[in-house]
Order: C-alpha cells, then sequence, then structure tokens
C-alpha cells in the first residue's frame, strides 16, 4: 500500500533542511513538485547534495526557465506532465511566431492561458458581460469553442473535454517531450 505524506514549502522559501530532512526520514523515493519553478528547483538541488536519489515529477509551473535556474544540473530527468505543445498547431505557430518577436516567451503556459482568455471572452460575448450566470453557463454547455489550441469544450464541471497530455523531462537546460500521447 503506496503511503502519501506531504511537507510544506511557503514562497521563496530558501531554508529546505527540513523539508529534507522528512523527506529522508521517510525514506522518499519519488517527489511530486507541486509548488512554484523557483521553490521546486531549489529543493531538487538540496536534495541531491544531500545524497537523495529522487523521482521527480511536477506540474507545468516547472516547464518555465526559473526552474532550471534554481536546480541547474540537478533538474535533469524531472518529468512534468503538460498538453501536448500548443506550439504545434497552425494558429498556435503565428501567434507563437508574432510573440517572440515581440519578445514575449510562449513556452509552457503561456498559449493555454491565452486559449482560456479566448474561452472566457467568446462565451461572455454569447452570454452579455454583465451576466456571470448565463457565461458559465455557456462554458459549460457542451458547446466547442474555437481557441489557439484548436476546439476545445468544457464538460459540466468546467474541465477540458478532450486534452491531451505529454510527458516533458528537462535535459541539458531545455525541456523535451519524452511520451506523446497518441
Amino acid at each position: 500500500k503506496r503511503s502519501t505524506r506531504s511537507a510544506v514549502i511557503v514562497a521563496d522559501q530558501k531554508d529546505l533542511a527540513e523539508v529534507i530532512h522528512k523527506c529522508q526520514a521517510a525514506r522518499i523515493e519519488t517527489l511530486y513538485l507541486a509548488t512554484s519553478g523557483a521553490n521546486a528547483g531549489r529543493l531538487t538541488t538540496r536534495a541531491t547534495k544531500a545524497g537523495m536519489d529522487l523521482k521527480r515529477y511536477g506540474p507545468d509551473s516547472l516547464l518555465i526557465d526559473t526552474f532550471w535556474t534554481a536546480s541547474g544540473a540537478d533538474g535533469e530527468d524531472t518529468l512534468v506532465s503538460f498538453p501536448a505543445d500548443p506550439q504545434n498547431g497552425f494558429e498556435a505557430k503565428a501567434l507563437a511566431r508574432d510573440m517572440k518577436a515581440l519578445g514575449q516567451a510562449t513556452e509552457g503556459p503561456f498559449l493555454p492561458a491565452y486559449a482560456s482568455v479566448q474561452l472566457f471572452a467568446d462565451a461572455a460575448g454569447q452570454a452579455g458581460p454583465q451576466s456571470k450566470t448565463k457565461k458559465d453557463e455557456k462554458l459549460k454547455a457542451g458547446e466547442w469553442f474555437a481557441t489557439i489550441l484548436g476546439p476545445l469544450m468544457l464538460e459540466a464541471k468546467g474541465d477540458t473535454q478532450d486534452l491531451r497530455f505529454n510527458w516533458y523531462s528537462w535535459n541539458n537546460v531545455v525541456y523535451q517531450t519524452i511520451a506523446p500521447e497518441n
């Protein structure tokens, strides 16, 4: 039987000795880094320096340069789940090219966040900007919305329908797809 243990890291926490000690005492082998990229990077480095050989996983907050800046080579092979690279779609390629020309990074959560704004704006436009209830109903009505990621539909709970995820891994200062979903 697997057990789940957690430790709290506060924003920009510098002293991670207590967290490392708890992980060592519990003989943790796998760590899910549900924190900022900077905190996850610092924790990764401190764990490595403490002699821990951890399998590390995390959310999209680790797909930004601050993780690698904080972890350096200790961040190698950290696995991150994230939707399939939106920059591969036709519409997203054009936006990514234009944003990069303006000096805006488009990796990680940029394009999905852009798609979220598109969903909100489309629903607000159809429901009327003053009607939060109608906008929410419109978003959860099972209709497809055109976005930079392609067509998206939200389920009744607000979860995205048919969103595909990949596993990414940090290797040599860049993250790369290691297990695309088919």
